[in-house]
């Protein structure tokens, strides 16, 4: 009966210090510096949660790695339209990556341990591991809030996690969701989730090791994110922040407290291009297929292959030039595109250039018809301001010049100017008007002058029906700026006088 009793009251007393031990801890479980619960672990608490440390084979029946390797992301089919002016596109597009599923590296089992001088804590720690050769990160102890039980998670991501605190989308949660109590302040206690995280030589990964609102994460105050707070000669471990749950509420500076288990080696699968341009390379326009090739070194492979087309949508620019075509002695002629060409381009190569017709008879032969309306007779563009322009007027009667404006569109229309103009023009006669700044050999022919008459070899002018009416001719490209000059045929829009030919007899009314 003595016997009874004491085991009874030993019992009750276990029981009754484990609950306690429940019920201590953080208040708030917030990140506040003396805010460290001071209760240890008793023997009695280590038997009722014995500590857990899985060992796992390197070698044997019970190591296997998995009989394949998927590309985790691989670019779909990419369309572009070319560059502007050019027969190509710079196109950047995501590196494929792969998922190489296989148990870690052989070799022992590695660890790197950081202090457990707990001095702050809140739901989770968030901190980089370099590996300086690589390696696979298999699991982690950490330093847990006294007397608590709650719900852990571990995620992962390439690269810092600085600038990535909040942004869950940036990271990879590895393993479940897993229930664990905590072995007391200052104390391991194992988070048993199988990380398997290869960290290839010279790379820097993050980790962030979180849990619910049960529980804590001990750690310490550091000094700066990013200084060296334990390395050995595979790894090294850095300052980090802490976190409260989940990608919330950032505490600087925090270091891990906790041990990091891994091996050396690993799984890493190596990515080779074996087809097309890489990303940010300047794909021609056509279909280029881009394969990528993944080989995990024991055999498995997998290929992502996806097409980049770049599609030339940019019109050609054709341009003519008048011909007087002769016929000879049997009343015949022909012509070649060359005779007609003003020099046509396109993006891409002229493909081809044809001219109809390329051939005639005296059938062919007209009279030259009268104009009907005004057009620009003269250009002169000199230096300085020697510019000018000659109207004339062919079409029988007398023409009011109000009834006309000259526009003209600079460096493709970024800037606009419209002159009246007045007067009435004769058959038969021009109408000169010139910059006032001209020499006096033009200012001795002009009718008038204006000094929007400032237009420079990559001016567009339009001679139009008054208030922005129809052209009824115009020089240049409107809406375009050649660069210095519109060239063609030998000719240049820039420091030349350009007249009209005998032949011609009525304007550009269509914007080329």
């Amino acid at each position: 009966m003595k016997k009874t009793t004491l085991f009874l009251s030993l019992f009750l007393g276990m029981a009754l210090f484990q609950l306690q031990a429940q019920n201590i801890s953080r208040s708030n479980a917030d990140d506040m510096p003396g805010a460290v619960s001071t209760l240890a672990a008793s023997p009695a608490i280590s038997k009722i949660l014995p500590r857990q440390n899985p060992q796992r084979p390197t070698s044997g029946a019970n190591v296997q790695r998995l009989p394949s390797i998927i590309f985790t992301s691989c670019p779909s089919n990419i369309t572009v339209d070319a560059e502007a002016g050019t027969c190509a596109a710079t196109v950047t597009y995501p590196e494929p990556t792969t998922d190489a599923p296989c148990t870690p590296a052989g070799g022992p089992e590695l660890n790197l341990p950081t202090p457990f001088n707990t001095n702050n804590g809140q739901r989770g720690i968030m901190f980089d591991i370099t590996a300086t050769n690589e390696i696979t990160i298999e699991r982690f102890d950490c330093n847990l809030y006294s007397g608590t039980t709650a719900n852990y998670e571990i995620y992962y991501k390439a690269g810092t996690h600085v600038g990535f605190e909040n942004d869950g989308a940036a990271w990879t949660k590895v393993g479940p969701t897993v229930s664990i109590t905590s072995l007391g302040n200052n104390v391991a206690t194992p988070i048993p989730i199988d990380v398997d995280v290869v960290i290839p030589a010279g790379q820097r990964y993050a980790f962030y090791i979180t849990n619910d609102f049960g529980g804590g994460t001990n750690y310490t105050d550091g000094t700066a994110v990013g200084n060296l707070l334990a390395s050995d000669a595979n790894l090294s471990v850095y300052e980090g922040v802490g976190k409260s749950y989940p990608f919330g509420l950032t505490f600087t500076v925090r270091n891990f407290n906790g041990i990091i288990y891994y091996r050396e080696g690993g799984c890493a699968a190596t990515i080779t291009q074996t087809m097309g341009l890489g990303s940010g390379a300047s794909f021609p326009v056509g279909t280029t297929t881009e394969t990528y090739v993944a080989d995990d070194g024991a055999g498995n492979t997998a290929t992502c292959s996806f097409t980049v087309t770049v599609e030339d949508n940019e019109a050609p620019n054709a341009l003519c030039q008048n011909l007087t075509v002769q016929l000879n002695a049997g009343g015949a002629a022909a012509i070649t595109v060359n005779d007609v060409d003003g020099g046509s381009t396109d993006n891409c190569g002229i493909a081809s250039l044809n001219v109809a017709p390329n051939s005639f008879d005296c059938g062919d032969v007209a009279t030259t018809p009268p104009p009907t309306d005004l057009f620009i007779s003269e250009y002169i563009e000199g230096s300085s301001d020697n510019k000018a322009l000659e109207i004339f007027n062919g079409t029988g009667a007398s023409v009011d010049l109000s009834d006309y404006e000259l526009f003209i569109s600079r460096n493709g229309g970024s800037t606009t100017s419209v002159i009246a103009l007045s007067g009435t023009l004769a058959n038969g006669d021009v109408f000169v008007i010139a910059n006032p700044g001209a020499n006096s050999s033009i200012l001795a022919v002009a009718d008038a002058t204006a000094n929007n008459i400032d237009f420079t070899g990559d001016d567009a002018i339009a001679l139009r029906l008054v208030g922005g009416g129809a052209n009824v001719d115009i020089f240049g490209r409107i809406g375009q700026d050649p660069g210095s000059a519109w060239t063609g045929g030998g000719l240049s829009t820039q420091n030349q006088t350009l007249r009209r030919k005998s032949t011609v007899t009525s304007g550009i009314t269509t914007n080329p």
